[in-house]
């Protein structure tokens, strides 16, 4: 569901109580710094924006309001009239200036920013390491004309990831966001999200601009001879920073960065009307994104909402690169975490009853250490929609911790293999009835005694009579613990969601990490008519999502399993092992149908 904007469904029930599931981790300390550049190039007709001074400003009061900047730690560096002659000037003296400032300025435990919003475009690589036999640059208002003043002008990648990598202290978290043309890999940072095709737009918000800065033809005949170069010998891949680490050079990244970029190195940022005001398209979907999320958004999530709102409208995709895949996992500008970096799923913990949880956000539902009941419970409603029966469904899909299924759970099998581990209510073919049409529940801690190898459990629903999940009648779903069901974990508002035309909804997921067990709301659309058509998605989605988590290597176990009927020796079959877990053996010379075989368990395997 969209955050901030529940509908309740017709089907009513309490969902107000002052219970809280899990404090709110204490934000880190420190100061926040901040650069921000808006280059509108007023002095420059052909090369004129409209937007990028309006990103700059709508960047600054969201930092002072929602993320605790203090003005005086802020530099506005725009091409404003006020500012010509003076140091916030965009030249390209200035911004390097600027930027060694922010730099230089923190230490261990402080948080920076960096945004810039203004032209993109490419010079010739000379160092001899870009794949493409170019460097993406910034555009300052005095680029020049000519290759000799671009190549000293320009605000190079390299001298952006000197900067904001190789002499960021160690400690300071930096967040930058490039709202240029050709800006994809701009950052350099190894981990990459987003790199994909670009979808077509079918329309647009008002007339549009690119922010590209054509080169000279000087430039490009320059670019070109770079670009031969580097096919003959051979260059790295973008992103590669292994690759060019020479013995005893700097060491690989290990520290706290995230960038976003507005586009792929081969697409154009947008200039364009939203809301009434001129503005960079990515920065428009930033800002607008975490405000309908309170400013608190994990970086996957905040990606995907933003590529979502600009798909169909624009061509460009963003990106979002960081030095650690696991750093995806973290919150927008550190706002609520507690500061520590590194290993595993971050976890954001609500500091009130999660029932508009967004999707991407995951929250600690149980501890098994605790001895105390752990069973959740999916409940999907709907109603007869214009005298037409609808037949929804609530699935189960069950995974081991190498996303291999495990079980499913739905219509046409109410309760798992393993006894006592999940069983479905039944299924209603109608919406008829009042409260929940269809429920499942799930017993974590007998999940984990009798089937210790399952580690996901995801929650789907499904439209098997074909009609599109929002255009049903009040339909909703929501899991909620069951000792305490009158607070929903995970709710979502199907026949409001905008994104639901489609006959499948991925809600969210559990997932385990020791002793601990948590949800993860996905929300996210599908297809399909039943939930064995699902199993790849869910796969999918967690293992880009979901397998950070790093599991300790498990020792080898020896199984016994009965040998299944027609086969002979030498057959490789599919035997259940007694926790539930699905195995291929190779059937040993001498056994017969019915007899029990011994064997060590498969590489994974956890006992």
């Amino acid at each position: 569901m969209v955050a901030g904007c529940r509908i309740p469904s017709t089907k009513p029930r309490d969902t107000k109580s002052s219970l809280t599931l899990a404090r709110e981790v204490v934000p880190p300390t420190g100061n926040k710094y901040a650069v921000l550049v808006g280059i509108n190039y007023f002095d420059d007709p052909g090369s004129r924006l409209g937007g990028c001074i309006n990103d700059a400003k709508n960047q600054q009061k969201v930092l002072i309001e929602e993320f605790g900047f203090s003005t005086k730690n802020i530099k506005l560096v725009t091409d404003a009239a006020e500012n010509k002659g003076t140091s916030l000037y965009p030249t390209s003296k200035n911004i390097k200036a600027a930027i060694s400032w922010l730099v230089s300025v923190c230490t261990a435990g402080d948080l920076i920013f960096f945004a810039y919003s203004g032209h993109g475009a490419h010079v010739p690589d000379e160092e001899g390491i870009e794949e493409d036999g170019q460097d993406e640059i910034l555009c300052p208002v005095d680029l020049g004309r000519y290759l000799h003043e671009w190549q000293a002008n320009g605000i190079r990648d390299d001298f952006l990831f000197e900067k904001f990598h190789d002499e960021l202290p160690a400690g300071v978290k930096c967040v930058c966001s490039y709202d240029c043309c050709h800006s994809g890999t701009i950052s350099d940072l190894p981990t990459q999200r987003g790199l994909t095709p670009a979808p077509a737009p079918t329309a647009r918000s008002g007339e549009m601009v690119g922010r590209s800065m054509a080169e000279p033809e000087e430039v490009q005949a320059a670019i070109y001879r770079m670009q031969l170069k580097a096919q003959q010998r051979g260059a790295r891949p973008r992103g590669d920073l292994q690759s060019i680490l020479a013995p005893g050079a700097r060491s690989p990244p290990s520290k706290d960065i995230w960038a976003f970029s507005g586009c792929r190195d081969d697409q154009t940022s947008a200039d364009a009307t939203l809301d009434g005001q001129r503005q960079g398209a990515m920065t428009w979907a930033l800002l607008s994104s975490l405000k309908e999320n309170q400013y608190k958004f994990q970086y996957d999530p905040l990606l995907e909402r933003m590529r979502n709102k600009l798909q169909g409208r624009f061509t460009q995709v963003p990106q979002c690169s960081t030095t650690r895949d696991e750093l995806f996992e973290h919150v927008y500008m550190a706002k609520g975490e507690s500061g520590q970096t590194g290993g595993g799923n971050a976890i954001v913990l609500p500091a009130s009853p999660p029932a508009s949880l967004a999707p991407g956000q995951s929250v600690q539902v149980c501890d098994l250490t605790d001895n105390e009941p752990d069973i959740f419970t999916l409940g999907l409603a709907w109603e007869i929609t214009a005298g037409k029966k609808i037949d929804l469904d609530a699935g189960l899909i069950m995974l081991d911790a190498r996303l291999q299924p495990l079980d499913l759970v739905y219509f046409k099998q109410l309760s798992s293999k393993v006894a006592g581990c999940a069983k479905h209510s039944g299924d209603n073919r109608s919406g008829a009835g009042s409260g929940d049409d269809e429920t499942i529940t799930v017993d974590l801690n007998t999940i984990s005694k009798k089937m210790p190898s399952c580690q996901y459990l995801g929650f789907v629903i499904n439209s098997y009579s074909g009609e599109e999940l929002n255009d049903v009648k009040a339909a909703h779903a929501h899991l909620f613990d069951t000792d305490r069901p009158k607070i929903d974990l995970c709710e979502v508002d199907i026949s409001s969601e905008t994104k639901l035309d489609c006959t499948a909804l991925l809600m969210c997921c559990l997932f385990r990490s020791g002793s601990k067990w948590y949800m993860r709301s996905i929300v996210e659309g599908a297809g399909g008519k039943t939930v064995r058509d699902n199993v790849d998605e869910l796969q999918a989605y967690c293992k880009r999502h979901l397998t950070t988590v790093k599991q300790t290597a498990a020792k080898e176990v020896k199984l016994h399993a009965t040998v299944p009927p027609g086969a002979r020796p030498g057959d490789n079959v599919k035997m259940m092992v007694p926790a539930g877990y699905c195995v291929n053996v190779t059937v040993p010379p001498g056994a017969r149908p019915g007899a029990t075989i011994e064997f060590v368990s498969p590489p994974g395997f956890a006992a």
